[in-house]
């Protein structure tokens, strides 16, 4: 207990040492939480100082400055641990549930904190990022978290000796005329000025108007990294300066003599070394029966303080693997060149580019790979426009380009084709070649828009036209574009409705065990029951189906009735099989997924082995894989077998037999469609098979839709099939019929 008594003592001192609590806001700690909020994609940012018995904020981004009872913070946690708290969901942490259900955390429920260390040691406070829903932090992100955080330390520590500098500088221009009156005194004056001077980076000067001479002291002479006399001709004074800058001290003094106002200025000088740097010279004038004497004042060398100024603006403003800008600047630059060419009468253009297989790239190659594809695309967007445009990476594989000067409508259209081709072109990488490309959406000032937000949409809806008529081409907006996107936004809203009312529901096509003819089980579809009682399949609500809300709505939905559907067959005396209902990676990637899935077949008295999930490998493709094969090996352990739909249709289908849990391969009923009319069809279907069977992977034929299909899969022992030969799919109410009969009538 004493040694917890004496480090807080400790850490409290050094709080009060550098004496920035209450004080006004800084632009400086304003930019820093700026920054840490626009890197860390968070919508809040905190420099917080934990007092004796308070939590005050010195900045926020995206929150109030309003101080707090220390016991009830985050950040109080923070400075009692050695690395970065986090905070993932604070509903489900027990030191924090209480005070989040109480309203005392004001709806934060992640939260993450890197403690602010003074001399390397002294926890005073902590740099924390927090966000209204739950997230995670990788490593990466918690290292630049603590980089910020010794950024944070540096600025406190930074401002006590910019304060201190302040009541120095203060006092030594007060002092400077006396020391410069007073000979008798100078030499021992003149040592203590040095060691201020020093510990301030700090200098003393006096201008004496009269004789044209000024007197430099040795504190100024060191910081210019020159020796010699400390009294010259201002003249000579004035040649240790570039042009630019002696001009500007030139027109400070006189501004100074003539007003008798004080001055503050920044100025650029060279250093004997040769390195250019950044001094402050604040200077006042002495009068003397109204005319001016002298003119004294201090020189500060600032050129660190710059330099942090343009590191942090550099963070908050470019990418760090690009070198572009990012969406922020982009936006920036983007509003203020329409402003220009409103007034000059010339259109600005604008390039969104999406690049093509980018996730698969980093999936298949690792993420180096992509960041190659990234660096390089980066390069052939900057060499296809002219140095007066920007370039910009707004996120992810998402990059802008913005055209001052636009020739018009077909040229932009042109040079989005042209960007389009220069994507394309392979990429050498150490033994592989990357095959890139990108789509690109167009749109034009003030032709599709006046403001940056408008125009950024406009292209968007361009991108979408040209992603959809392939990818790895150009489109430009369309006033019609529009129409299409309000009719995708009208479907879902309309889609999401019909799951609310329970129009949406499952229609079951059978599956035949091809070795004895028997229905062996049933793939639930989802159907839409219009208000006029007609039945929709989904491409009726293709657009819907795009959603990742909708999608997993609809999973949900499904299942529900699928299980209540089976249950009542079940207590009917009817054994159903397996059911297969579809997942898509919306749906696999929710963390509660699976857990959701036990919650409904539990409420219903069912089994795990009822299910199987049918998926197709778009679910293995993004940045969430390992997620998704996560919760298929999860419902593995339910009892729920584990297919893999249109199989033969993707480009990675062997490596997904190899690594993921499949239980079943669908063949594509493209295939099916070329049996005893296509000798190549007929050579593949015989090739998925063979390789089924070698790994132990049953198979089920889709499509299957003609007798000689039906013959030519028995020879090759498939095992299951369904299509319309069989049956349509058909509702709930008539799957008893099926289960009742047993057999097919396709048996014989």
């Amino acid at each position: 207990m004493a040694t917890t008594s004496r480090r807080e003592a400790r850490r409290l001192a050094a709080l009060r040492s550098v004496d920035i609590l209450d004080t006004h806001p800084s632009e400086e700690f304003d930019a820093l939480c700026r920054a840490v909020a626009r890197v860390m994609e968070m919508p809040i940012a905190r420099v917080a100082l934990i007092d004796e018995d308070r939590q005050w904020l010195k900045a926020a981004h995206g929150t109030p400055r309003v101080e707090a009872p220390r016991a009830f913070t985050f950040c109080n946690h923070t400075i009692e641990q050695d690395d970065v708290l986090v905070v993932e969901d604070a509903e489900a942490d027990a030191r924090f549930a209480a005070a989040v259900r109480s309203g005392a955390h004001a709806g934060i429920r992640f939260y993450a904190g890197a403690p602010i260390l003074l001399a390397g040691r002294h926890p005073v406070g902590a740099l924390c990022v927090m966000d209204s829903t739950p997230r995670t932090l990788g490593a990466r992100e918690t290292e630049v978290l603590k980089e910020f955080a010794a950024v944070a330390a540096g600025l406190i520590e930074g401002h006590a000796h910019a304060r201190q500098a302040r009541r120095d500088r203060c006092k030594l221009s007060r002092q400077v005329g006396k020391l410069m009156r007073q000979e008798r005194d100078l030499d021992r004056r003149d040592r203590m000025l040095l060691q201020t001077e020093r510990m301030a980076q700090i200098g003393g000067w006096e201008w004496d108007v009269e004789r044209r001479r000024i007197h430099l002291s040795v504190g100024m002479y060191r910081l210019l990294g020159r020796t010699g006399r400390t009294r010259r001709e201002v003249n000579e004074v004035m040649r240790f300066f570039p042009p630019e800058s002696a001009r500007a001290v030139h027109a400070a003094v006189y501004q100074a003599r003539t007003t008798g106002a004080p001055f503050d200025i920044e100025i650029e000088f060279r250093s004997v070394a040769g390195e250019m740097r950044w001094a402050r010279i604040v200077g006042e004038v002495e009068r003397h029966e109204g005319a001016a004497r002298r003119v004294f004042g201090s020189f500060q060398d600032v050129t660190e303080h710059r330099r942090l100024h343009e590191r942090l603006w550099q963070t908050a403003n470019c990418d760090d693997l690009t070198g572009l800008a990012k969406r922020a600047r982009f936006t920036q630059t983007f509003e203020e060149a329409l402003v220009a060419a409103r007034s000059a009468g010339e259109q600005v253009g604008l390039l969104v580019i999406d690049l093509d297989h980018f996730k698969h790239v980093n999936d298949t190659l690792g993420h180096r790979a992509g960041d190659v594809m990234l660096m390089v695309t980066a390069d052939r967007l900057r060499g296809s426009v002219g140095p007066e445009d920007c370039v910009a990476r707004l996120g992810g594989d998402e990059f802008a380009v913005m055209v001052r000067r636009a020739a018009g409508a077909e040229a932009l259209l042109d040079l989005g084709r042209l960007v389009s081709e220069r994507l394309a072109e392979p990429i050498d990488y150490e033994t592989e070649t990357l095959s890139p490309g990108g789509s690109v959406g167009c749109a034009l000032a003030p032709l599709h828009g006046a403001s940056a937000d408008t125009l950024m949409q406009n292209a968007d809806m361009a991108l979408y036209r040209a992603k959809s008529s392939g990818r790895g081409g150009a489109a430009i907006f369309e006033p019609r574009m529009r129409r299409a996107v309000q009719v995708r936004a009208e479907q879902i809203t309309t889609f999401r409705d019909a799951l609310k009312t329970g129009r949406v529901v499952p229609f079951y096509q059978p599956q035949m065990r091809l070795s004895d003819g028997r229905v062996c089980g049933f793939e639930a579809l989802a159907r839409w029951r219009m208000p006029d009682d007609r039945i929709a399949t989904p491409q009726a609500f293709r657009h819907a189906l795009e959603d990742g809300d909708v999608c997993t709505r609809l999973g949900l939905a499904m299942l529900e009735q699928v299980a209540a559907d089976a249950r009542r067959w079940i207590r009917e005396g009817l054994d159903p099989g397996r059911i297969s209902v579809n997942a898509t990676s919306a749906e696999l990637m929710r963390p509660d997924y699976c857990d959701r899935v036990r919650q409904i077949l539990d409420r219903h008295g069912l089994d795990g082995s009822l299910l199987t999930v049918e998926v197709t490998e778009t679910v293995f493709l993004g940045s969430g894989a390992g997620r998704v094969e996560q919760s298929l090996l999860a419902l593995r352990e339910m009892g729920a077998s584990i297919a893999l739909d249109d199989f033969g249709t993707g480009f990675a289908s062997l490596t997904h037999l190899k690594t993921c849990p499949v239980d079943t391969i669908k063949i594509d009923r493209s295939f099916i469609a070329g049996l005893g009319k296509r000798a190549d069809d007929q050579a593949i279907v015989a090739a998925i098979m063979h390789l089924a069977r070698s790994l132990g992977i049953e198979t089920v034929a889709e499509g299957v839709e003609r007798r000689e299909q039906l013959a030519f899969l028995r020879m090759m022992s498939c095992d299951k099939m369904q299509g319309f030969l069989l049956s349509a799919a058909v509702p709930a109410d008539e799957v008893p019929l099926f289960l009742e009969a047993r057999y097919s009538a396709l048996t014989a």
